[in-house]
């Protein structure tokens, strides 16, 4: 999902096949940097950027999204050695625990959700007013159809296509079934497809 305007034009493409189970590398990751705190970095890299963007989805705010992924990262760090593979996975811990502070940040400000919903990541390319004025557009009228969803289904679509987590790891952060959060999903992929007119 690099660019809003591709996601517009396809609804929400499944990600499914092009996310890697990376466990075995992240506990190799994890016993690193419980051997060697400087390790951590390693973590901080693979995480950091999957952060920001599910982050920068549930604020609105590229401040507070860079807030949230040092204060998730610097909790994660305080708390690596309380992490139990048996109860799931490294990235479900991490999006949890910037779940936990985005939530925080909420109450504490009195807002829950941002009403425009800046979640798209910036193009890198120069463009041209035509292609500016068109991706504009294909980002308001994703705006506007994720505002129509319930706070439990613009999470599942955040922790999907803006952190690009998969069926399971999803289900992890949210205790429900793969096979629910698939369900879920393409109900989700349907009904915005039909909202913005097009393809699935």
């Amino acid at each position: 999902m690099d660019d809003l305007s591709v996601m517009a034009g396809n609804a929400l493409p499944d990600l499914e096949s092009s996310v890697e189970d990376g466990d075995d590398r992240d506990l190799a990751l994890v016993a690193a940097a419980l051997r060697d705190r400087a390790a951590f970095a390693l973590l901080y890299e693979r995480y950091a950027d999957q952060l920001y963007w599910y982050a920068l989805g549930r604020t609105g705010s590229e401040t507070v999204a860079d807030d949230v992924v040092s204060e998730t990262m610097i909790a994660a760090l305080e708390g690596l050695h309380r992490f139990d593979p048996g109860r799931g996975s490294l990235a479900p811990w991490l999006f949890t625990i910037a779940s936990r502070r985005i939530a925080d940040r909420e109450r504490s400000h009195g807002r829950f959700w941002r009403a425009a919903m800046r979640w798209w990541r910036p193009s890198e390319m120069v463009e041209d007013t035509a292609s500016t004025v068109e991706r504009d557009e294909d980002a308001r009228r994703v705006r506007q159809a994720l505002s129509t969803l319930s706070t439990e289904d613009r999470e599942l679509v955040l922790l999907r296509y803006s952190a690009e987590l998969n069926s399971r790891q999803i289900a992890e952060i949210l205790g429900l079934s793969s096979g629910a959060v698939r369900m879920r999903l393409n109900r989700l992929r349907e009904r915005l497809a039909s909202e913005l007119g097009t393809d699935q």
